[in-house]
């Protein structure tokens, strides 16, 4: 998947301090499309993927460096990359520990998944232009919709 993945890094004084890559499935060969299709459930958004669809994923900023506001400037990055490429829906497996942070962006559980050689993690979905979900929840990504798709 790492072939051509978007890949976000944020650096301070040139250390690696956070990071989260991303794959639309639409770079996809078929046998991964295929895998990850039903690893991450996408059927669940109906029949616009995968030319829509991206899974985002290796989401982790430095301990020491969490509570600054560093993940949430590598999530803006991302979404806003993905609105450009006209994505409309992005899923992530989060950590239980991350789950809020994602649901605070606008994210949904939407299951769980289970991988054969890690513990399980929670299976999010985030609609990108459901507009009315970004304000309920109050996400950040809101401002990012506005900014870049309703004033165009």
């Amino acid at each position: 998947m790492d072939v051509s993945a978007n890949l976000f890094i944020a650096l301070d004084c040139g250390e690696l301090v956070g990071t989260a890559r991303c794959n639309y499935a639409k770079n996809l060969d078929s046998e991964n499309l295929d895998y990850y299709t039903k690893l991450y459930q996408i059927e669940k958004v109906g029949d616009v993927n995968p030319l829509c669809t991206s899974i985002t994923g290796r989401f982790m900023v430095q301990s020491h460096f969490r509570g600054k506001g560093i993940g949430l400037r590598i999530m803006e990055a991302l979404y806003k990359q993905q609105l450009l490429d006209r994505i409309k829906f992005d899923f992530v497996d989060a950590e239980i520990y991350l789950v809020p942070f994602f649901e605070k962006l606008g994210y949904q559980t939407i299951g769980k998944i289970d991988y054969k050689i890690y513990e399980s993690n929670t299976l999010m979905m985030l609609d990108l232009l459901n507009l009315k979900h970004l304000e309920k929840v109050r996400s950040p990504f809101q401002c990012l919709y506005r900014n870049l798709l309703l004033s165009s």
